[in-house]
């Protein structure tokens, strides 16, 4: 366990809200683990008070103190190697087409694969929807009724040099129930890749579902 602590730190305090409380005399658990005595946690005004540098340490995390600007960071060791490996995957999901952008998308909803959609979404669409999809576990679209089919034609580019596509799909479900379902995407160059920057129809029914 990697353990970089100062002496300021020992004030800091994380606030947790528990769900039983009887008295001031509070145990946090990490896990299965409990936190050891010196943690302190106590009640206060309806909140648990737990010493920072204890919990931080339970997580395996590393704490600093940044004396200039009084200011605490906690970064868990593999934190950074993780944000540089899904940044490599997504860089090896880039598309170098339009048309490759507009089928890596459609893929990525008939598979359910919200990764994948957001790995060719545009910087704007990625903000919009990054919330959404982590709370749904990176999964999207329904179990049922789910895609059974979904494509796009070659697309046209437009004047302001966008591309449009027609995308069609068949709903279906267990039943054999089959309906089908036609929207637009569009697509630009942006930073050296292309990426969706309007999913229309495909947006919509996905949020729907």
């Amino acid at each position: 366990m990697n353990k970089k602590v100062l002496a300021p730190l020992a004030a800091c305090s994380m606030f947790f809200a528990p769900s039983v409380l009887a008295d001031s005399s509070v145990q946090v658990h990490v896990g299965v683990e409990r936190l050891p005595g010196e943690a302190m946690a106590r009640l206060e005004d309806g909140s648990v008070r737990v010493n920072l540098r204890a919990l931080a340490e339970a997580l395996d995390a590393q704490v600093m103190w940044d004396a200039e600007h009084r200011a605490v960071s906690v970064n868990r060791p593999d934190d950074e190697v993780q944000r540089q490996r899904i940044a490599l995957l997504e860089e090896a999901l880039a598309a170098p087409t339009a048309q490759e952008a507009a089928r890596r998308y459609l893929d990525g909803i008939r598979e359910r694969n919200g990764a994948k959609q957001y790995a060719v979404l545009s910087a704007e669409l990625q903000r919009e929807r990054r919330a959404d999809m982590e709370a749904a576990g990176w999964r999207t679209g329904s179990s049922s009724p789910w895609w059974e089919s979904y494509a796009a034609d070659e697309g046209r580019q437009r004047p302001d040099g966008t591309w449009e596509f027609t995308a069609r799909g068949t709903l279906t479900d267990s039943t054999g129930t089959r309906e089908e379902r036609e929207g637009t995407l569009l697509v630009k160059e942006e930073e050296g890749r292309f990426v969706i920057t309007d999913d229309g129809f495909a947006g919509r029914e996905r949020r729907q579902e």
